[in-house]
């Protein structure tokens, strides 16, 4: 599978641990690359910003208004500084959509944005 975290392009696969043994390959860009680095997803993209979006590791369930995020997006959020708190939940992209992302009983809650 293919990863894009904090901008950086990522490959996983299996170890010999079996599935839970993930091993993730940094590929780092070429420092000639010239790319704006993603902000929090709460923040609209000027020209030629790109928008931190997750729906490359969690696909969403058409058929559910509310998701659950899995370990691996909780992961992802913290890695983005976007893990919501008891205090504060945030808002995050998955495939294009803002969600509101609420820290409830150690799990994280996802719900579409109203009027999105």
């Amino acid at each position: 599978m293919n990863y894009n975290i904090r901008g950086e392009h990522y490959t996983g696969e299996l170890g010999p641990g079996g599935a839970t043994d993930i091993r993730l390959t940094h590929h780092p860009r070429a420092r000639s690359e010239q790319v704006n680095e993603a902000g929090p997803s709460s923040v609209r993209a000027s020209a030629g910003q790109r928008v931190l979006d997750f729906g490359d590791i969690f696909p969403l369930n058409p058929r559910s208004h509310v998701q659950w995020a899995t370990f691996g997006l909780m992961d992802a959020l913290r890695e983005a500084n976007l893990m919501p708190t008891a205090n504060r939940s945030t808002i995050v992209n998955i495939c294009q959509r803002p969600y509101i992302a609420e820290l409830v009983e150690g799990a994280v809650r996802l719900t579409p944005r109203a009027g999105q």
